[in-house]
């Protein structure tokens, strides 16, 4: 080998270690964007479900009831159903008022064609609507995401509250 030869083989090498690390980082950089997007996709078929109970549970009688399990992916805190027709009261699951960061995000994004609101806002998309589907307690009424709300049939729509076991 020449000298010449000798003296730039480290800086391939120092190359080669920078190159392969970027590759290391672009590629868990993919897989965690697929886990998002995992959770996401999670996060759009319960809400289907949701659609799709509420829809069903709209041709049973009038007073009919129906305990429903609030089962979103771990990124959502609480659920929190709204109706554009009614004054803004926000309630928790418990009685409570909503905390004042939970008012603000909700007012903030408040559109009278969604009624179904998830908070924190971790997903790309934190609204939804799923027709027919009015709250009762409150306005939203917010309920902690693994915990059951009762669904009722009324006259021309399905309320939710917030059912204690």
């Amino acid at each position: 080998m020449k000298k010449g030869q000798v003296m730039g083989l480290p800086l391939v090498l120092i190359f080669a270690l920078i190159i392969g690390a970027l590759v290391l980082f672009w590629g868990i950089k993919i897989v965690l964007d697929l886990n998002t997007q995992a959770d996401y996709a999670q996060l759009a078929d319960k809400v289907t479900d949701m659609q799709n109970e509420v829809e069903t549970f709209s041709k049973y009688d009038e007073g009919a009831t129906k305990k429903y399990t609030m089962d979103l992916p771990g990124l959502v805190e609480y659920v929190c159903f709204y109706n554009g027709n009614e004054n803004y009261n926000c309630v928790l699951d418990n009685g409570l008022p909503c905390p004042a960061e939970m008012n603000e995000y909700i007012e903030a994004v408040v559109v009278s064609s969604r009624n179904v609101y998830l908070y924190p806002p971790e997903y790309e998309t934190n609204y939804f609507s799923v027709e027919k589907l009015i709250p009762v307690e409150g306005n939203p009424q917010c309920i902690t995401n693994g915990k059951q709300g009762l669904l009722r049939n009324e006259v021309d729509s399905v309320s939710i509250t917030y059912y204690e076991t």
